[in-house]
Parts: C-alpha cells; sequence; structure tokens
C-alpha cells in the first residue's frame, strides 16, 4: 500500500472514531488496523499532528470546530476508506477556515477578493486599486484624508491627484503616503513589502520611529519598528506579472513561495519551510493555476506533492519525513 492512501486511511479513520456513534467494534478494528503495519501507526500520529498544528493556529477556529461538529452530530454511517461526502466537505471547510484566522475581518471588509480571483476598483477620487487574489481592504475616506487599509493580501495603487488630501495606504506595520502615483502594497506574514512602480512614497514604521522615501524602482519593508531598502524591482515586469497573474521570483526562498502561492488556494497547503530552508527558486508560476505552479516546482526541485483531498495538499523534500 503507498503512503499517500495509508494516510487517507488514517484521515477517515480518525473521523469516524470522533462520530458518536463509533461503536466499539470499531474501535477495536482501528486497533486491529493499526498492529498490521508499522506504518499505519505512523501516519495516524502524522494526520494528528496536523490536526493539532491547525487547531493552534487561530483561538477563534476552536468555536469554527465546535459549530462544524454540530452539524455531525446526527447518527449517519458514511462508507468507509474515503474521505467523501460532508466529512470531506466538513474537513476541507474547516482547514480553510483554520488555515486563514483572519476570516472575519476579511468577509467584513469594505473591499476583498477570492482565492485566485482579481479585481480592479475605481474609488470615489478616481484613484484605482487592482487587489490579487485573497486581499481585502477597508476605506477610509472623507474631507480631508484618503486612506487604504490593507487587511489581507497585496493591491496595487494608482493614485488621482488631490493636493488638499494626502492619499495612504496602511498595514499593521506602518503608513506609506504617496507622493507619486504607482505603487505595490503585500501584508506577509511579519511584515509589509512596498514596491515602487512611478514616482515617490513616504514610509514610515508602525510606531512613528523610521520614515524613509522609497523612489521607482526599488523595494522596502516596513515593521513596527523599522523600514528599510531591501532591493530592486522592474516596474515593467511587475506590470507584466500583474496582468497575468504570475508569480516572478529571483533565487528566493522556496518557503516563501509557497506562501504566495498557497494564498491563492481554497485549501490548505502543509509544508515545514526550515526543511525546505536550503531550497530556492527562480521561476515565473501562474497564481491562477495550482497544478501547472506546483508541476513546476517539482520539476526544478527535489520536492514531492501530496494531494489527500481538494483541500490538503502536502509538501515536502524527497526523501523527509513529515
Amino acid at each position: 500500500m503507498s503512503d499517500e492512501r495509508m494516510l487517507e486511511e488514517a484521515a477517515d479513520w480518525l473521523l469516524r472514531l470522533e462520530e458518536d456513534d463509533c461503536s466499539a467494534a470499531e474501535r477495536q478494528a482501528f486497533e486491529h488496523w493499526c498492529a498490521g503495519d508499522p506504518r499505519r501507526g505512523r501516519a495516524v500520529e502524522q494526520m494528528r499532528g496536523l490536526i493539532g498544528q491547525l487547531q493552534s493556529l487561530q483561538e477563534e477556529s476552536q468555536a469554527v470546530q465546535a459549530a462544524l461538529s454540530s452539524t455531525l452530530a446526527a447518527p449517519r454511517r458514511r462508507r468507509p476508506g474515503a474521505l467523501a461526502g460532508l466529512g470531506a466537505a466538513v474537513l476541507g471547510l474547516s482547514l480553510l477556515l483554520a488555515a486563514n484566522g483572519d476570516w472575519r475581518h476579511y468577509w467584513l471588509a469594505d473591499l476583498r477578493t477570492a482565492p485566485g480571483e482579481w479585481r480592479r476598483e475605481r474609488l470615489p477620487d478616481d484613484s484605482v486599486l487592482l487587489l490579487s487574489g485573497n486581499s481585502a481592504v477597508d476605506l477610509h475616506y472623507d474631507g480631508g484624508q484618503r486612506s487604504v487599509e490593507l487587511l489581507r493580501g497585496e493591491v496595487l495603487v494608482e493614485v488621482a491627484p488631490d493636493p488638499k488630501r494626502p492619499f495612504r495606504v496602511t498595514t499593521d506595520d506602518g503608513s506609506m503616503r504617496a507622493l507619486g502615483t504607482r505603487f505595490v502594497v503585500r501584508r506577509e506574514e511579519r511584515d509589509t513589502l512596498l514596491s515602487m512602480l512611478h514616482s515617490r512614497v513616504s514610509a514610515q514604521s508602525a510606531d512613528g520611529s523610521h520614515t524613509l522615501e522609497v523612489s521607482a524602482g526599488s523595494q522596502a519593508r516596513l515593521s513596527r519598528d523599522d523600514v528599510r531598502l531591501v532591493g530592486k524591482v522592474e516596474p515593467a515586469a511587475v506590470d507584466q506579472a500583474w496582468q497575468r497573474h504570475q508569480l516572478v521570483v529571483h533565487d528566493a526562498p522556496l518557503g516563501e513561495v509557497l506562501a504566495q502561492l498557497s494564498s491563492q488556494q481554497r485549501g490548505y497547503w502543509r509544508y515545514d519551510s526550515k526543511a525546505l530552508a536550503g531550497m530556492r527558486i527562480s521561476a515565473v508560476l501562474p497564481l491562477d493555476d495550482s497544478e501547472r505552479a506546483l508541476a513546476l516546482i517539482e520539476d526544478s526541485l527535489p520536492v514531492k506533492v501530496r494531494r489527500f483531498t481538494p483541500w490538503l495538499v502536502w509538501i515536502e523534500a524527497k526523501g523527509g519525513q513529515e
């Protein structure tokens, strides 16, 4: 039996054991199944470890899990050996919500996009926002300000001139005041990345201790207590990538690339960034075609991709143990 099939069976057993109508005979059959092959016990522990990781992502996901569990309370029988029907749907939704702990802010945002969806929005002042997939913003407009709060994801901004009202993009890491017209802001796990395409932006850390003017062709990272230049960008290449929904990377750590790709998927991608730390990649990857993107990565690097349901994908180094 393949490792993939064994992990699928382990996941199915764990779902069955959580059901109210799971009998003593079924629990004994589970013990017998585990005893039949040492790899089965390891597969069960791997799946339990994954569940534990998901449950620790956000405390609020526990409430989500409780609500989802209530939908399974009615006694029912489910054919063994497959993650199908309602069980798979619940598992997929659980994975999605746990992996996106800020889902409440996302759904209540003024503007948002689904994973894999791109949106162009003209604002009341004729400025334009282009939202990449899985992004969310709140708008704060009044007689004295024009402010876009980036809650999640990435946005390309084209600013319409208005001398009386400065235009700002803010995140938890700081603020960017437009001195020109065109730039990209992306929320990342630990900071915010600013890419200047035209003219200049004045970037300030969240605590106000650092301010930096960033000009066209430059990138800067903002954190709560720092702003620093980190490299160069080619504005024409960035524009082309946005038009084609592509991720262009040059000698980038694989973990960072997977983080950006997985943000455009509706399910959960599991990978160990530390285990993949030695792998770097230069490529042009489609953000709206995960199968092709993963195939390109598998062709370029010694990694293995395992797909268990439409919502669960594991990526690991070849020969590695998860």
